[in-house]
């Protein structure tokens, strides 16, 4: 997304508790998908954004800004498509 005269790269990610780790602490889960995430587009620095949400619709206080802050930036028809679009994916 080219926001101003710089370029902001988002990546979404939905995450599943399985079974096999059912036992670890929801937010660690998510830290670890979103530093896996931080890892493969270390290139791109502070302009990479991870957006890591767990199937029940949890996600870290830091998603949830950077989420509030994409859909200001978005219009409104943008920004109510990619709450539907999220909203029916995690249903």
């Amino acid at each position: 997304m080219l926001i101003g005269t710089s370029r902001h790269y988002y990546d979404v990610q939905i995450v599943v508790i399985n079974k096999d780790s059912a036992c670890e602490e929801a937010y660690a889960i998510l830290s670890e998908a979103a530093n896996a995430k931080r890892l493969k587009y270390s290139a791109l620095g502070l302009v990479f954004h991870p957006l890591i949400l767990l199937a029940g619709g949890l996600m870290k206080a830091e998603t949830a800004k950077t989420y509030k802050a994409l859909q200001g930036l978005l219009r409104y028809f943008r920004a109510k498509w990619l709450d539907g679009y999220i909203a029916s994916t995690l249903t």
